[in-house]
């Protein structure tokens, strides 16, 4: 019998005498050993720069465009404001570029790399572009632009209803009423179309006003003829804060032309406004809102594009060694 080891025995292969390595017993010829347990198998290689380039590239792209969407930047600068967005699109179409190229190649043969994260870098960043002009238009529309169209318009105190009319303070943001100033609750009307709009006239005393300009007003704050907007059961308020939608202006005043039907009142130039206490502190909850929804866009997206980088690595550690490239 022979007692060296099977790797040291070489075993007759038919016409090649330099076959695989096995060993005999008895007479027997050993079945060849298999490789594979001891062989050292090739792990999928996951490209570093990759996953950074795909996980900072769209956060980069949603905070720019995000920022120029709802900031400052594009009341002040609107021309910057949409420079930077066309540069931010000509950026993912050279990225879009690089992948329909990396996937040619793959088709074609030419290289044996998958065009996995060329393909996710674009898609992710196409998604980042989407979702900042969203983001930035809803922010911008319901708090930014109130905040800036509100700081350069006037501030006016001591405003009698009884003896100043709407033409007269066109361009006021802020408004203080004299001490004598109230709702006018009996007066209130409410106009629906999918929302409730609200509107009360803001007068002095219980003598009738020739014509009724200021109204405190309100979305969904009201029922039937119970006005309770804003700060309607403060007595300690006496303020106006100036609603700026236009889109919701138009539906106050088809409010107060059912109050001026109803009523036997007029309205020649009904101007709206926020009842409050405060107006500038309203003013700047704004703002502040504006920016605190700003700040987790940005975190927000961060989350969600690191978690989408993660089950792209482990998805593309999967596919084979050559996978996972960004770069050749």
């Amino acid at each position: 019998m022979d007692y060296r080891y099977p790797d040291q025995v070489q075993a007759y292969n038919g016409n090649n005498p330099y076959g695989s390595f096995g060993g005999h017993t008895d007479g027997q010829i050993v079945p060849e050993a298999s490789k594979a347990p001891f062989m050292r198998q090739r792990k999928p290689r996951m490209n570093v720069l990759a996953i950074f380039v795909c996980l900072f590239v769209p956060w980069v792209i949603f905070c720019l465009v995000f920022a120029v969407r709802c900031l400052g930047v594009r009341y002040r600068h609107p021309g910057l404001s949409v420079a930077v967005v066309v540069m931010a699109a000509f950026l993912i179409g050279l990225i879009g570029m690089l992948a329909l190229n990396a996937l040619v190649k793959k088709l074609q043969g030419v290289t044996s790399r998958q065009p996995t994260w060329y393909i996710f870098l674009f898609v992710t960043s196409l998604l980042a572009f989407i979702l900042a002009l969203i983001g930035g238009q809803i922010n911008y529309r319901n708090n930014m632009q109130t905040y800036y169209d509100l700081l350069h318009l006037n501030t006016y105190s001591y405003v009698d209803p009884s003896r100043m009319r709407g033409q007269q303070i066109m361009d006021a943001g802020t408004v203080r009423f004299v001490n004598a100033t109230a709702i006018n609750f009996g007066l209130s009307m409410s106009f629906t179309n999918s929302k409730v709009f609200c509107v009360a006239p803001i007068s002095t005393g219980n003598t009738p006003l020739a014509s009724y300009d200021f109204w405190a007003v309100g979305v969904d704050c009201c029922t039937g003829s119970s006005f309770n907007c804003g700060q309607y059961d403060n007595p300690d308020a006496r303020a106006g804060l100036r609603v700026m939608r236009s889109d919701y202006r138009s539906f106050f005043r088809l409010a107060v032309q059912q109050a001026e039907a109803a009523y036997s009142i007029t309205a020649s130039h009904p101007l709206f406004f926020h009842w409050t206490v405060n107006p500038e502190a309203d003013m700047m909850k704004g703002r502040m809102e504006g920016y605190k929804l700003y700040m987790i866009g940005l975190f927000g997206y961060f989350f969600m594009q690191l978690c989408l980088v993660l089950i792209a690595v482990i998805v593309f550690s999967r596919l084979g060694p050559y996978n996972s490239a960004l770069i050749d």
